[in-house]
């Protein structure tokens, strides 16, 4: 796992935490279309990637193809639809061990790396922690506010449960040719 530092300011994490607080809200699926409460609670929002937000998908675009040229040497092409996740409140939101990657058909896209932007202060919940299984122990990501954490998407990770308070995050991947 890299971390991002100043993904986005202070400011910026609240401004989107506004935001993006008032799009639509769904329950959190595993993938596009089950909800199991025993694997994940949460509430995601999908950002459009128009208007208000268009800025926003160019500048973690930028980020992840940055990173990606540094630390990966993946063959990237585009990010997909960002997510605006938020655990815990009324519920001790979490996402139990999952990988990001999916089974794509010939000729689609992969997923390739991951990108979770912690937007919420540290000190408004406990909990919460991202957690990424690396060879024998796990590594946990820094909890700062406008942080990025960036990991290849088949790697298996988690959400630990909230137990006081909202994380807010901005999750985004990036995609390119299936891997061979």
């Amino acid at each position: 796992m890299i971390m991002a530092p100043s993904v986005l300011s202070p400011d910026q994490c609240l401004k989107l935490v506004e935001l993006g607080s008032v799009l639509p809200p769904i329950e959190g699926r595993i993938g596009r279309v089950s909800v199991d409460p025993s694997i994940r609670v949460s509430t995601i929002r999908w950002i459009p990637r128009e208007g208000l937000f268009a800025s926003l998908y160019e500048a973690i675009r930028a980020t992840l193809f940055n990173m990606n040229q540094v630390f990966f040497g993946y063959e990237l092409t585009s990010i997909e639809d960002m997510q605006f996740t938020t655990y815990g409140d009324t519920t001790r939101g979490f996402y139990d061990w999952h990988v990001d990657s999916r089974l794509n058909p010939p000729g689609a896209t992969a997923r390739k790396l991951s990108l979770t932007v912690q937007l919420s202060d540290p000190a408004d919940y406990d909990g919460g922690d991202l957690e990424l299984w690396c060879d024998i122990d796990p590594v946990f990501a820094r909890k700062e506010q406008g942080l990025g954490a960036i990991f290849p998407a088949p790697s298996l990770h988690r959400v630990r449960p909230v137990t006081r308070g909202q994380r807010h995050s901005l999750v985004a991947w990036a995609t390119g040719p299936r891997f061979r």
